[in-house]
């Protein structure tokens, strides 16, 4: 497994790649990696594994994804991180926008906690999956690639994703290396009864790149319903804070769509249909995933944009 020494390692060996690559989702990446931030770019961030670190690192990959999904980077020529100020309240970032003049920003993201939940112990399950896998078999011998797990029957509840995950990356240290690249999905065997409950599927779906392990979102859970009806919340609580931030550049409020995959997509295609939205009083609200993206403006059309209907 590759060794995660910059934020663009940390996005590339957990993200899903698709085979072959799309043009349009290259390039994306590429305006993610180049986003100028605090006196260097996204990409080249160092990572730090401690908590700030990774509070730090999931916060910068929040605003990254929501600027790029809704075209709002094209905008802006750079970001910083402002500094907490004691006793008053204090926007995340301030930026300069290319036709001139700063704005500050102030980042939420929108997640149903059971969502947040699920994913967190998926998380945990595969990353012990693959310490496991790696401490017994090299990555050589593993091999290039991604290493695709699926759940059909279940999914881990948070105390148990470690054990789970113990288990899982025994099960693949025997059956992934020597295996090729393959559209089939391979059932766990009888001698992990836990496994075969959570419907546990295994293949090797990409025989190029880093040698990663992931896991599908299961396709039965779907929180679109509960996560669309938090934005207003979500937008009226950090309304609440815009008195308190002083004279300054104008507020925008940035919302990072933090769902799985196309359930993120079909949050902002809904956002996207509120024509009488307010984004008072902020000077603008912008919502993205990586995929896509909505903007308000006041006394505008909600702007949408996607990797599919790119600007122009």
């Amino acid at each position: 497994m590759m060794k995660c020494r910059t934020l663009r390692d940390h996005i590339e060996a957990t993200r899903s790649h698709t085979s072959p690559p799309d043009a349009e989702e290259i390039a994306r990446f590429e305006r993610l990696y180049n986003l100028r931030f605090d006196d260097t770019t996204l990409g080249a961030l160092p990572l730090v594994t401690d908590r700030e670190g990774d509070k730090r690192r999931d916060e910068i990959h929040a605003i990254g994804y929501a600027l790029v999904g809704s075209d709002v980077d094209l905008e802006l020529t750079s970001l910083r991180s402002l500094k907490t100020r004691a006793g008053q309240a204090t926007p995340d970032f301030e930026a300069t926008k290319r036709a001139g003049g700063k704005v500050r920003i102030e980042l939420v993201r929108l997640v149903d906690d059971r969502e947040k939940e699920t994913h967190a112990a998926l998380n945990s399950m595969v990353q012990r999956a693959a310490d496991v896998l790696y401490a017994n078999v090299g990555p050589e011998e593993v091999g290039p690639g991604q290493i695709h797990l699926r759940v059909y029957d279940g999914v881990p509840r948070a105390r148990d994703a470690e054990p789970l995950g113990e288990q899982i990356g025994r099960w693949l240290a025997r059956n992934v290396p020597g295996s090729s690249y393959s559209t089939r999905l391979w059932p766990a065997d009888d001698a992990y009864p836990e496994l075969v409950d959570l419907g546990l599927h295994w293949a090797r779906s990409d025989g190029h790149g880093p040698s990663t392990v992931s896991i599908d979102w299961p396709l039965w859970l779907d929180f679109r319903e509960p996560t669309l009806a938090s934005f207003d919340k979500r937008v009226r609580d950090k309304a609440k804070k815009v008195p308190s931030y002083g004279d300054g550049p104008p507020i925008w409020l940035a919302t990072y769509v933090d769902s799985r995959a196309h359930y993120a997509l079909g949050t902002i295609n809904r956002l996207a249909e509120r024509q009488d939205f307010d984004p008072h009083p902020f000077e603008r609200v912008f919502a993205g995933c990586f995929t896509a993206g909505v903007t308000f403006d006041p006394g505008e059309r909600p702007r949408y944009r996607s990797i599919t209907h790119p600007a122009g």
